[in-house]
């Protein structure tokens, strides 16, 4: 549904500018155990550069959803929309900074 409206998936974040509307983070989640480096740190650390609005799913990647620590960088959204239960890491430690306004879905 989202392409049929005119959404575009970008598969190389190189291509992700400011013209996008809305950019909707799904990179990494609730297990993330360890920091985060290599590309998906260039990743996270390109889209913060960014003036879109992001919108993160469940977690902002490279947030600990336990503590709220930042696991290296984290993606600063505006919206993050978590699922299922609350955790603790959006709410503790850095996560004011990477969070934005939280919603709850129960799915």
């Amino acid at each position: 549904m989202f392409v049929d409206t005119g959404g575009r998936i970008l598969k190389d974040y190189q291509l992700i500018d400011d013209t996008a509307e809305l950019l909707i983070d799904a990179l990494l989640g609730t297990g993330l155990d360890r920091a985060v480096t290599g590309l998906f740190a260039d990743a996270i650390a390109h889209v913060n550069k960014l003036l879109i609005p992001v919108l993160a799913i469940d977690i902002p990647s490279g947030l600990n959803a336990d503590t709220g620590n930042i696991m290296g960088c984290a993606i600063c959204a505006d919206i993050t929309i978590t699922f299922i239960v609350l955790k603790k890491g959006l709410f503790t430690g850095l996560a004011a900074d990477c969070c934005g306004t939280v919603i709850f879905s129960d799915l």
